[in-house]
């Protein structure tokens, strides 16, 4: 209010912010009036919650984007739907947020650019879905997965025009929007395992089951809103290195204190899962960052020193399970183990020659349970009687669509991290060292979940295509500008730093 003079503006700034407190103070009265005599205050609380999301993202997308990824991250939707009996808000959410952001493209004069290509690529995979049903053993199989592929495409589409209506403000509300569903989801797993409450699921976000761990040992291992360790476990490598830089660089305290929990949280959650493939990926980002970045010798003998130290404070029975399939080449940690580690060489093997026999189209998506056992039997490795996944999400891309989908999948994967190399550097050349240091601890984030997807079949996509959007969602003139991909020492007023 450019009019008003300093002591008015003061004046009109306060009476806002105390207007603000007492409506807080009455709408948190009114939700612990709810939640205290409704038999089920879910039923109110969130379509009232769901209500002022409407509002405050139809005022400002980027608000609406962070909400979106906030909701798909923490996979709120399914767990309400499959735990609790509430419908879907996923579809809606992303329909009403698909409809406005197409009006505001209409009215605007700019329109989306450099999403010709990404949007191309995700129909060629769709088309590649469409192709692989000539070969397919279920079709109706295929069919159901290619339905939840178009979901997975319009969520991602959706997502990429958000975040082009306002890429500056998008960038960090969708990255902070991952690092609070990812506190969410760490801190109830936590929380559960060092209390050591496994008999409570936290309304569907704390789930977790006794597993087997290593020889005849079993144990809990925690599970988030995922319903699997080792899922849980790969989505939130993600969130580690982006909650780390805002650690370690973020200006306001506040801000740093919450990305430290975040830290915390997620760290310790991974641990907890006892997922051996997650750790992998933890271990390959330590060392990117690592390279990438070279700290001083003082700050690397301290980590050395503290992760030495933590070794002993590890979950029990962690490095019995580490060292399990070393033992079980030696033959000396039992048939439970053996079991195991012959299950995954046949899995592996068997999307092998299923891409061998179907080189062009592959077996049909979500096929590959379905034939695995055909493969398997020929082998003779394998001793369980029952549908399989490949434990690979990159060798389940080919063996079900063949080349024709998995080089489609395969490009998108480049593109994403061509794009992020370019915006990085676009972003220290404009000076924003601050978002570009979140965009590249975002790349570092992707190589963790793709290294543990070595270990892992995509068994929830919609996280992959979560990811492919953020990612693929640049404009176009960042794209197709021309500069050198190294800047020049002391350009910035700082040390070069390798992107």
């Amino acid at each position: 209010m450019p009019g008003l003079p300093l002591p008015a503006l003061s004046s009109h700034v306060s009476a806002h912010k105390s207007s603000g407190a007492w409506i807080g103070i009455l709408m948190g009265t009114c939700v612990g009036a709810l939640i205290g005599f409704l038999p089920r205050p879910e039923l109110v609380i969130l379509p009232l919650l769901g209500i002022l999301g409407f509002f405050f993202s139809s005022l400002n997308l980027h608000l609406g984007l962070g909400l979106l990824v906030f909701v798909s991250y923490l996979r709120l939707s399914d767990t309400l739907v499959h735990l609790h009996n509430i419908p879907s808000i996923a579809s809606p959410l992303i329909l009403y947020f698909l409809m406005l952001t197409v009006f505001r493209w209409i009215g605007a004069k700019d329109k989306p650019q450099g999403l010709m290509l990404p949007i191309s690529l995700m129909l060629g995979y769709l088309g590649a879905c469409l192709t692989s049903l000539l070969s397919a053993r279920a079709p109706e199989v295929t069919l159901l997965a290619i339905g939840e592929l178009l979901k997975d495409l319009i969520f991602a589409i959706t997502l990429m025009l958000m975040y082009q209506i306002d890429p500056k403000n998008s960038l960090k509300t969708s990255l902070w929007a991952l690092m609070l569903a990812g506190l969410l989801m760490g801190g109830i797993a936590t929380y559960q395992y060092l209390t050591q409450s496994f008999t409570s699921d936290f309304g569907g976000f704390g789930q977790a089951a006794k597993q087997h761990l290593t020889g005849m040992v079993q144990s809990f291992r925690i599970s988030g809103t995922i319903g699997d360790p080792n899922f849980f476990a790969q989505i939130l490598l993600v969130v580690v290195p982006l909650a780390l830089d805002r650690m370690i660089h973020e200006r306001r305290s506040s801000l740093r204190g919450l990305a430290s929990l975040v830290f915390f949280t997620t760290s310790s959650s991974i641990l907890f899962t006892y997922s051996r493939g997650a750790l992998v990926g933890l271990f390959w980002m330590l060392m990117l960052t690592l390279r990438q970045h070279r700290p001083p010798k003082g700050i690397m003998i301290a980590a050395v020193t503290f992760s030495l130290i933590s070794m002993g404070f590890l979950p029990e029975h962690y490095l019995d399970r580490l060292t399990a399939l070393y033992d079980a080449a030696g033959s000396s940690s039992g048939p439970v183990v053996e079991d195991s580690l012959q299950g995954r060489i046949s899995e592996l093997y068997s999307g092998l020659l299923m891409f061998i026999d179907h080189p062009l189209f592959g077996v049909g998506l979500g096929n590959y349970p379905v034939d695995y056992q055909d493969y398997a039997q020929k082998l003779g490795i394998e001793s369980r009687h029952s549908e399989r996944h490949a434990h690979n999400m990159f060798l389940e891309w080919i063996a079900e669509t063949g080349l024709f989908g998995g080089l489609i999948l395969f490009a998108l994967i480049k593109e994403m991290f061509k794009r992020l190399k370019l915006r990085h550097v676009d972003l220290l050349r404009q000076g924003e060292t601050d978002s570009a240091r979140m965009l590249d601890a975002f790349r570092l984030g992707l190589w963790g979940y793709f290294i543990a997807s070595l270990f892992l079949h995509a068994a929830f996509p919609r996280y992959f295509w979560l990811f492919s959007a953020l990612a693929m969602a640049i404009p176009g003139p960042l794209i197709v500008a021309k500069f050198p991909l190294r800047l020049k020492a002391g350009e910035l007023g700082q040390p070069q730093s390798k992107p």
